[in-house]
């Protein structure tokens, strides 16, 4: 008789019973734990505080800065007491962004914040003088958009500025105008409008009077509680402006009655009396005009071929329903400007 061969081992089958559960592995994964939620700093503080996390993350990018952005709107817009110098730098260093949303989420905060503070009775000089610091350095910006919004704000800022910041004023201003360079309407615009500005509420200097004290034989003792602190002379500069504190004023009168000068030069030595110019150029012309009664410049000479200048855009452009109504704005303010005249 033949002996039977061995089976392997390895390929028998299990015979199952009914109702009995299948024994699991050793490398089973367990399923059956509970897990904690992992926060992070970053994100603790963008839900209690975005002002903290932005302030923290200065280089974070420009979708973190959107989200801080838009979570501070609401944030301290109903209690404008807690608004601090720190909220509005971080603000203003967005001004300086590249990305267009940023800049103008900043600019909208910026603008509720101080309408705010305002409202409530706050001083907003302090804050105003922040604002300006970083305005200056962004008129100035390679990037088109960036001094584009930076002059728009500036522009909204103007009007509600006091005294105190009108030298800062006009050394903002002052970084835009140029003799041998060519100002944009935007920046002639400006200059203007710093002009009238400070025209309305003119700043004087203030004289340093002695205080004249006698001696009081009933106690043997001076008064010295009307003493004066005399003002400094001299004013450290450590910034990189180029235009001295004390001398600003004159500086920006001398720069306003040379451009305005060389502006009507040009129009008087042309020799056609009627003449068509776009749109940019009336804006232009008409900020020369305003700055005119600013420096008490006489525009005499050229008083009749200003009441000849037609507005129009160029032959080879056509433009659109946005583009004409500016024309007709611009057109209707000039009209109304020298007829004024």
């Amino acid at each position: 008789m033949g002996k039977k061969k061995k089976q392997g081992t390895d390929f028998q089958k299990v015979k199952l019973k009914v109702g009995r559960k299948l024994t699991k592995g050793g490398n089973v994964t367990k399923t059956e734990f509970k897990s904690k939620r992992i926060v992070l700093r970053e994100v603790r503080d963008l839900e209690e505080n975005p002002l903290i996390s932005l302030t923290r993350n200065p280089t974070a990018n420009t979708k973190y800065k959107l989200v801080c952005l838009n979570k501070l709107k609401d944030h301290l817009g109903s209690s404008p007491h807690q608004v601090t110098g720190e909220t509005i730098n971080t603000l203003a260093k967005m001004l300086l962004d590249d990305d267009e949303r940023v800049r103008c989420l900043a600019t909208k905060n910026l603008k509720n914040y101080l309408e705010s503070m305002r409202s409530s009775g706050m001083d907003v000089s302090p804050f105003f003088t922040i604002v300006l610091t970083y305005l200056k350095c962004a008129i100035t910006h390679l990037s088109s958009g960036v001094s584009g919004d930076a002059k728009d704000l500036l522009q909204y800022l103007i009007p509600k500025c006091d005294t105190k910041l009108y030298k800062m004023l006009m050394i903002t201003i002052l970084a835009r105008l140029s003799i041998t360079s060519q100002p944009t309407a935007k920046d002639l615009e400006l200059a203007a409008l710093v002009a009238e500005t400070t025209t309305n509420t003119p700043s004087q200097a203030s004289k340093f009077v002695p205080q004249q004290f006698k001696w009081s034989e009933s106690n043997n003792c001076i008064d010295l509680s009307a003493l004066r602190t005399r003002e400094p002379r001299f004013n450290h500069n450590i910034s990189f402006q180029l235009t001295e504190e004390h001398d600003v004023a004159g500086k920006f009168t001398e720069t306003i009655r040379a451009l305005v000068k060389k502006e009507f030069d040009y129009f008087q030595k042309k020799k056609r009396n009627h003449l068509t110019i776009d749109p940019i150029e009336a804006r232009k012309l008409m900020a020369y005009l305003r700055m005119a009664k600013f420096v008490g410049s006489s525009y005499e000479n050229i008083r009749k071929k200003l009441a000849q200048i037609s507005i129009a855009q160029e032959m080879n452009h056509k433009p659109n329903k946005k583009e004409q109504s500016e024309i007709n704005m611009v057109r209707n303010k000039f009209e109304s400007m020298i007829k004024s005249l």
